[in-house]
């Protein structure tokens, strides 16, 4: 393989990865506009969808309280 032809193999492995990073960015800033919107008052949060193994199960206000509590039993806050 010819020196030319490495250097733009390699520069077009930079140019993707520059992309995707950019695109990782734009991803991350879309997730910080939605999240300040919701602080603000302007946009609901959206609700949680549950996929794969428990798409299409229906959880009760109380169990989610549950799981929570089990979840974080043991786990001190910041603020004590």
């Amino acid at each position: 393989m010819s020196i030319d032809l490495r250097a733009d193999l390699e520069e077009k492995k930079m140019d993707a990865s520059v992309v995707r990073r950019i695109e990782a960015i734009q991803n991350e800033l879309e997730q910080l506009k939605r999240e300040i919107a919701i602080d603000l008052g302007i946009e609901k949060p959206r609700p949680t969808q549950l996929e794969g193994l428990w798409a299409g199960v229906e959880f009760s206000d109380e169990e989610i309280e549950e799981a929570k509590q089990e979840l974080f039993s043991g786990v001190s806050s910041k603020e004590e």
